[in-house]
C-alpha cells in the first residue's frame, strides 16, 4: 500500500515533460508501447514547444483529448497534445514504490478527491497518476 501524504499546505507544480533514459530506462519502466514517443527520442521529439509553457489545472488535463488516433505500436508519430508541455499544480496525495524501482504519484486539485482505479471506480476528474522512472 502507498503512503498517504495529503497535507493542505504541501503544494507539488507537476511539470509534463519527458526523460530521456535510454534502454535501461525502458527495462526499468515497464510499458514499452510507443517508447521513443515517451521518452522524445522519436524524429518529431523537435517539435515539442517547450518555450510556450501552458498552465492548466488537473480537470484541464484529464479533459485533453487525443488530437487523432494513433495505434498504439506506432513509435514515430506524435499528437499535436504530445507536442505541448502543461504544468499543472495539485497535490500530492497518494504516492507508492512499484516493483520495478518507479514511484507513482496521485496528484490531486483542491478538492482532494482521487480516483481510487480499478474496473469498478469512476474517474474524478480532480486527479491524475504522475511517475518518476527508476533512474538506476
Amino acid at each position: 500500500m502507498g503512503k498517504r501524504l495529503f497535507r493542505t499546505g504541501l503544494a507539488v507544480a507537476v511539470v509534463a515533460c519527458v526523460l530521456a533514459g535510454g534502454a535501461r530506462a525502458k527495462e526499468a519502466c515497464g510499458g514499452s508501447e510507443r517508447w521513443p514517443v515517451k521518452v522524445a527520442s522519436d524524429p518529431e521529439a523537435k517539435e515539442i514547444d517547450a518555450s510556450n509553457v501552458l498552465e492548466v489545472s488537473i480537470g484541464d488535463l484529464n479533459a485533453i483529448k487525443p488530437s487523432e488516433h494513433i495505434a498504439g505500436n506506432d513509435e514515430y508519430d506524435r499528437m499535436e497534445v504530445e507536442k505541448r508541455v502543461y504544468r499543472v499544480k495539485g497535490y500530492l496525495a497518494l504516492y507508492k514504490m512499484e516493483p520495478d524501482g518507479d514511484y507513482h504519484l496521485a496528484i490531486v486539485d483542491e478538492t482532494g478527491r482521487m480516483t481510487r482505479g480499478g474496473s469498478r471506480s469512476k474517474p474524478t476528474g480532480h486527479s491524475f497518476v504522475a511517475e518518476i522512472p527508476n533512474g538506476d
